[in-house]
């Protein structure tokens, strides 16, 4: 998918992830998996996913609930 331009990465978002059917989101997942360029993508929940999708998002997680720890920590709410 990428190869046909030269941007670097791509950068996909929870609110598009949202809209989208969840056989989609699994082929759209397994695709980026196979891409040599850097993809990163924002995902609420990995819940529904097809198993292929999630080894995907594990195999290739650098950052996870960033936000929401560092927000919490901002609250003074993370005990971890």
């Amino acid at each position: 998918m990428l190869e046909f331009n030269e941007i670097t990465f791509f950068v996909h978002d929870s609110l598009v992830f949202s809209n989208i059917e969840v056989d989609r989101k699994n082929k759209i997942i397994e695709m980026y998996g196979r891409e040599t360029k850097q993809v990163f993508i924002s995902i609420d929940t990995i819940d529904l996913l097809s198993k292929g999708a999630r080894q995907v998002i594990s195999d290739n997680t650098v950052l996870k609930n960033v936000v929401v720890k560092n927000y919490l920590e901002d609250l003074g709410m993370n005990n971890n």
